[in-house]
């Protein structure tokens, strides 16, 4: 019996104890996500990233866009985007005192820029090439309702389309269409009509090759004959706002196929079967063929220079003794 007893107090103790740490673990993750909590709620912390652009609409470089994330669980009141360049330089790109920008808590915002005459101070023009050039020392700074606020964490936007100059195995396919009016209407398009009452479009058709087998467009008068062109669906469709059979009074018919072949006449039609490839194909013989072409192109770019810089000295050798028979002549 006192063995028992024993026992039943060496489990009671352990179970104490064991609830004793449950008890323990359960406060520290309490105090952590009160502590996350605080944090999230306390001050601002933005990460954000700007591109510079060069356009031919202007002669300086300028920010185009600008992106900021709030990683904060408090909405963030911007008066004001500045780019501070150096010391004592801040660059204006937006200010919104009026109507001030508000960041809702986790959100992006992203902000664009048109090209622009120049850079001034007060009325003298300046260049800022240089400055801007200089990301190292560029920071984007922010005017908010608790003062100025250094933007210190970048976004890093990753796509696949950057791993391909690491790597010309991996590769990004794009989705091709072609939109008319906003919608896109799918390469087996053969004509897309369009009805309208007056300016107002009433409905839109796609029509495909095999549609004369179908009853609603016998019902409309067509044939298989009127499908051979866009001028053919043009009449039948024109028939059929004679007949009252349509509230439009216009129709406008495009040859959506060869909308499509004047898109893509520079590309290659024939296609390319894209096949399963194995990780180590990819990703091993994929990184060692890229770079053994990185730095054959490296080879060919200098040969090409050491080129260029021969003939550019031969053509101021062959100046030079023009210049040098010329000046004879004349002393003569």
């Amino acid at each position: 019996m006192n063995m028992l007893t024993q026992e039943m107090i060496a489990w009671l103790q352990a179970l104490s104890t064991l609830f004793a740490f449950l008890a323990l673990l359960l406060s520290v993750v309490a105090v952590y996500f009160t502590v996350v909590t605080f944090r999230l709620k306390k001050g601002s912390f933005l990460r954000g990233q700007y591109i510079v652009s060069n356009s031919i609409a202007t002669n300086d470089p300028y920010v185009c866009e600008v992106l900021l994330e709030n990683l904060k669980d408090r909405s963030v009141v911007i008066f004001g985007i500045y780019l501070q360049l150096d010391n004592g330089y801040f660059l204006c790109l937006e200010e919104f005192e009026e109507d001030p920008l508000i960041i809702s808590p986790f959100e992006v915002v992203r902000r664009e820029y048109d090209p622009l005459d120049g850079y001034s101070f007060n009325t003298r023009r300046l260049k800022i090439d240089a400055l801007l050039e200089n990301r190292r020392r560029t920071k984007i700074m922010l005017s908010t309702t608790d003062g100025m606020i250094k933007v210190k964490k970048p976004v890093f936007v990753n796509k696949p389309v950057y791993q391909w100059f690491k790597n010309h195995f991996i590769i990004t396919i794009g989705v091709d269409r072609t939109n008319i009016r906003g919608k896109s209407y799918g390469g087996a398009t053969k004509y897309l009509v369009s009805l309208f009452n007056d300016d107002e479009l009433i409905q839109a058709i796609q029509l495909y090759g095999h549609d004369h087998n179908y009853k609603w467009f016998r019902d409309l008068g067509g044939e298989a004959s009127d499908l051979t062109s866009s001028e053919t669906v043009q009449k039948l469709f024109e028939r059929v706002i004679l007949e009252k059979k349509s509230k439009a009074n216009r129709v406008e018919v495009i040859d959506y196929q060869e909308a499509l072949r004047k898109r893509y006449e520079d590309y290659d039609l024939e296609p390319w079967v894209a096949e399963r490839r194995s990780w180590i194909f990819v990703y091993v013989v994929g990184r060692l063929l890229t770079i053994w072409d990185t730095r054959r192109l490296r080879r060919e770019n200098k040969a090409r220079q050491k080129q260029n810089s021969s003939k550019n000295s031969q053509i101021v050798t062959s100046e030079q003794a023009e210049g040098a028979e010329a000046d004879n002549a004349n002393h003569k």
